[in-house]
């Protein structure tokens, strides 16, 4: 006879077999789901290669057609009635701007937007025109040492 424990131990067994298969058979669904959509993704991206191919040879044979139509070319008669003249621009001329005058903010807004288009930080654009009042620094610096 066989035991009871040998009983219990088959029909769990049986049970965890039953478990494994059922997810053994999941994973395998989904991994074939997965497979047909690639391939579906595949077959999408090879006909979408064919039609860029297929214009892409229409167009380099339009390309290749093109000089042979520009090999014809029309020549114009000169006609001694028109005349170019060079164009005549006014000139203004150039005013040199006294250095203790301000630049108007117009001005300064166009130099920092020619110098942050090169690639400066806004942050970094400061005036290089030396200040004419000492900073609080300087003057503590300068009593420190002696000077008045």
């Amino acid at each position: 006879m066989i035991e009871l424990t040998s009983l219990t131990s088959l029909a769990f067994l049986s049970k965890v077999l039953i478990v494994w298969t059922i997810v053994i058979l999941a994973f395998v669904i989904v991994v074939v789901r997965h497979i047909k959509k690639i391939t579906t993704d595949i077959t999408v991206l090879q006909q979408e290669n064919e039609t860029l191919r297929i214009r892409l040879k229409k167009m380099e044979k339009n390309e290749e057609a093109k000089p042979e139509v520009l090999k014809e070319t029309v020549k114009v008669p000169e006609d001694s009635s028109i005349k170019q003249e060079p164009a005549a621009f006014n000139v203004k001329p150039i005013t040199v701007h006294d250095e203790t005058a301000a630049l108007t903010p117009e001005i300064v807004a166009a130099i920092t937007a020619a110098i942050t288009a090169c690639g400066y930080p806004p942050s970094a654009i400061r005036s290089i025109k030396p200040k004419r009042q000492r900073t609080s620094n300087w003057i503590m610096a300068a009593r420190m040492i002696g000077m008045r």
